[in-house]
């Protein structure tokens, strides 16, 4: 392996190649100069010789001297100890070293003299570990004095050779061997390890050092590349690169020259910008020629073999997903997370992440195959699954068994997929109870609406790792709609969309607000369902300004937008009592039906349905609160809005307003008798009822399934005769229309104080003039009196008011039943009025009514 040989310019002193030092100087500072302990050593001159005379005390000593001689070399040198050597009392001789300081830093190549085996030894230092390559002849020290010549040889391709010569007797060679690891030289030097006893018993002679220092001879190489972004060319060579002799020629693509806008080279990395980015999923060859190092060897012409591919959105998938393993079927008791690659690339899953309820757990390095499975799971659970491709993370994020959101990003934070659970258009099964994971069907479609999954049909409850075994084409054709809007403030709005939709929605004029410009459209990057809207200025008080959205919006799959409804959008105001009423309200449905309650905006305010909420009454005190939901939609001025537990049962079985329903939980509705009232938030009553069953037609064969309807939205709430059953014709109720039963009450043409609008009635509940209307105008408050009805010869059929408060101004009706509670025949009828005020007035009116069969249709 090669290293790269750290200087450490520690010492500032001049380099030598070679030097030779004959100990005739009175000092150590002289050329050639050495540094480090040299107070501790002293020279005797007389006899060249270079001795050790320390502290009386147990330590160590070292000196060191310029050298960079290391290729071709051979150091000569003398040692002579006047004791036997230990592993308390030795010296080493390095030959060629980094630093001039002993640590952990320190690389290089050293003789050791002494030590246990007695002996003369070869070793490299390096990383802070000591690595002996020459053991010598061991005991050949086992001596009380000795003098010893040591030779050491090097050439240029690291082969090494030592020899010794014991006290003059004949050059021995202890052994050879070849190492290159480090190649560079900055110091020679001595080292003493010593007792008290031994401080001044070191001796060196003459040094002489020959050779030459480390020259490159190696071309550099790229050790590797990444095509980042296909823009940028990142180049990391195996030395220093020569900044002066590189240009754009260095470079080619495909064979031609590439345009380049950049060259960035730092030490060993190059830095190529390129003009034009390379087109994603291109595959092709780079040939890189011309660089040269520092010392001017040039590159091998090398080509390299590219193939950029960058993910985008729905290239890896969610196909799978456990959630709730337990009890298991037959596949391990383990949550997991099963993802697909659909392309025909390769993609690397480094620093992906997996966000669960916006706990995230970071993927590690694994290399996803083109169309292949994995899946996700814990450290500790991925040994329960064999030969199947196992993407483990140390915090495997829980996923709830009751619902939660799945979203995988890549490693530029980029949505790449997301799920929702619980999948809404899974029907009910045993497979709920646990043991069974999800499936998407159809891997193609990315449509993000629950439609696409289904339980697993494998016997083991679930197909990790594997072709899914609910697979089937499941093509969307279904049409996205706009399902409401969200106020936000004075300058900006929400859309939510019924499925994801393309992004394209940001960049075209799609989206059109009325004499109001828009700043900016900013699309959910996750489920791709919500659009926030930034006007230019702000909306105007009481200003409703139409919103247009164009069909020509799609969803992912390119199905247009269905846009049959118009969208309004205002700044809300607060609410206050008589603003909402009570307009319709089915109490008692259907086995298979639901209850529903019907709000009517009757004021000239714009009202957040944030504000508005239901309750049951006692003694006049709300009960419960029942929020509508924290949507932000809007109820405009003359708008009908549905609250309903169960929308979609209600969609079923009524032609209704989808844009005006809220699902949402309701107060107690009993089928006989009961209250219900609208509130704010601190309990002020907007409007409330009392209803019973009574206040349906009489007549009815059957009241489930039918609602109450409001005949006027201006009357009062509380008075029965405002109130009747929907009419057979709308299949018995109108959640979000205007009621099939609804009376405006109109001026009388005679200035009577009581009057008839229509003389004719047909109360066959077929929503025309299915009652008799009889309007009143007091001159004065506080009247009382009765209102009867008469058949033709003159006999009382029915009492309308009896002795009843009459209001200043209002209505009474007949629905044709009679007091023996059948209904009326055909023919003419007398109504007869008689009322009293507190000062005895009297007044008296005879009206005339036709009781029909209604119009043949």
């Amino acid at each position: 392996m090669i290293r790269y040989f750290l200087i450490f310019l520690l010492c500032p002193v001049t380099i030598y190649s070679q030097f030779t030092e004959n100990w005739n100087r009175n000092n150590l500072t002289d050329t050639p100069e050495w540094i480090g302990e040299t107070d501790k050593f002293q020279i005797i001159s007389d006899s060249y010789r270079l001795y050790l005379n320390a502290p009386e005390e147990s330590s160590s000593a070292v000196i060191f001297t310029s050298s960079s001689a290391i290729e071709n070399a051979e150091w000569n040198f003398s040692v002579s100890m006047e004791f036997n050597p230990s592993s308390s009392n030795y010296c080493v001789v390095y030959l060629c070293c980094n630093q001039c300081e002993i640590n952990e830093n320190l690389e290089g190549y050293f003789v050791k003299i002494g030590d246990t085996s007695d002996n003369v030894s070869l070793w490299k230092t390096s990383g802070g570990v000591d690595t002996k390559l020459i053991n010598g002849t061991e005991k050949i020290l086992d001596l009380s004095n000795f003098k010893l010549d040591i030779k050491v040889l090097r050439n240029d391709k690291g082969k090494w050779e030592l020899y010794t010569d014991l006290n003059n007797s004949e050059l021995v060679k202890e052994g050879e061997v070849e190492d290159s690891e480090i190649y560079q030289s900055n110091y020679f030097g001595i080292y003493c390890k010593y007792t008290k006893t031994r401080r001044d018993k070191f001796y060196f002679g003459p040094i002489s050092v020959l050779g030459d220092p480390y020259t490159d001879k190696t071309p550099p190489s790229i050790i590797s590349h990444d095509l980042n972004k296909g823009e940028k060319l990142e180049l990391l060579m195996s030395e220093l690169i020569n900044i002066e002799t590189s240009n754009y020629d260095n470079i080619k693509i495909n064979g031609h020259a590439a345009d380049i806008n950049r060259m960035n080279i730092e030490g060993s990395l190059i830095e190529i910008d390129f003009k034009d980015k390379i087109d994603n999923a291109e595959r092709g060859t780079i040939e890189v020629s011309g660089f040269k190092d520092l010392n001017g060897n040039s590159i091998n012409d090398t080509i390299l073999y590219y193939s950029y591919f960058k993910p985008e959105r729905y290239d890896i998938v969610f196909s799978e997903i456990m959630v709730d393993p337990s009890p298991t079927v037959g596949l391990p008791d383990c949550e997991f997370i099963e993802i697909y690659n659909q392309t025909d690339h390769d993609i690397n899953l480094d620093q992906y992440k997996i966000v669960v309820n916006d706990k995230s757990s970071t993927l590690p390095d694994f290399q996803l195959c083109a169309n292949q499975y994995a899946i996700i799971v814990s450290d500790a659970k991925s040994e329960l699954f064999d030969e199947i491709n196992v993407v483990s993370v140390s915090s495997f994020p829980s996923l709830s068994n009751s619902k939660g959101t799945v979203v995988l990003v890549d490693n530029e934070n980029h949505i790449t997929d997301a799920i929702r659970y619980p999948f809404s258009d899974i029907s009910e099964s045993f497979k709920k109870d646990g043991g069974w994971s999800f499936e998407k069907m159809d891997l193609g479609n990315q449509d993000l609406s629950s439609y696409n999954w289904d339980y697993s049909l494998d016997l083991d409850g679930g197909s990790p790792g594997l072709e899914n075994s609910n697979k089937m084409d499941n093509n969307d054709s279904s049409k996205p709609i706009v399902n409401y809007l969200s106020y936000l403030n004075e300058s900006s709005f929400k859309i939510y969309f019924s499925e994801a939709i393309d992004s394209s929605i940001i960049s075209n004029s799609y989206i059109k607000v009325d004499q109001h410009s828009i700043s900016q459209i900013e699309l959910d990057t996750v489920f791709l369902k919500e659009a926030k809207v930034i006007l230019n200025e702000e909306l105007n008080s009481k200003e409703e300004v139409n919103v247009n959205i164009e069909s020509d919006i799609c969803d992912l799959n390119n199905n247009r937008l269905s846009n049959d409804f118009d969208w309004r959008i205002g700044i809300p105001e607060k609410i206050d009592s008589l603003d909402l009423c009570l307009n319709e309200i089915l109490f008692n449905p259907q086995s298979d039906g639901v209850d529903f309650i019907e709000i009517y905006n009757r004021s000239d305010k714009i009202i957040n349905v944030d504000d508005v909420y239901l309750a049951n009454v006692d003694d006049g005190i709300p009960i419960k609160l029942y929020t509508l939901n924290s949507s932000h939609q809007l109820i405009l001025p003359g708008e009908y809005w549905v609250v309903s537990e169960d929308t979609s049962s209600l969609e079923i079985q009524y032609d209704i307003v989808k844009q005006h329903v809220i699902e949402s939980d309701l107060p107690s509705l009993n089928d006989e008798e009961g209250n219900v009232a609208i509130v704010t938030s601190n309990g002020l009553v907007i409007d409330y009822l009392e209803y019973n069953e009574e206040m349906h037609y009489e007549l009815l064969n059957n009241q489930e399934g039918v609602s109450l309807e409001r005949l006027n939205v201006y009357s009062p709430t509380n008075d029965p005769n405002n109130w009747h059953s929907a009419s057979t014709e709308v299949g018995y109720a109108t959640p979000t229309y205007v009621n099939s039963q609804v009376y405006d009450v109109n001026s009388p043409t005679n200035n009577n104080w009581i009057w008839l609008d229509e003389e004719t009635f047909s109360p066959n509940s077929d929503g025309e003039k299915d009652y008799l209307v009889i309007n009143y105008k007091m001159p004065d408050v506080g009247y009382s009196g009765t209102v009867k009805v008469y058949d033709k010869n003159g006999i009382p059929i029915k009492n309308l008011s009896d002795n009843s408060l009459f209001s200043a101004e209002g209505f009474i009706q007949w629905d044709g039943v009679q007091s023996n509670h059948i209904k009326a025949p055909m023919g003419i009828y007398i109504i007869f009025a008689e009322v009293f005020s507190p000062k005895g007035d009297v007044m008296q009116e005879k009206l005339v009514c036709v009781v029909t069969g209604g119009i043949r249709k």
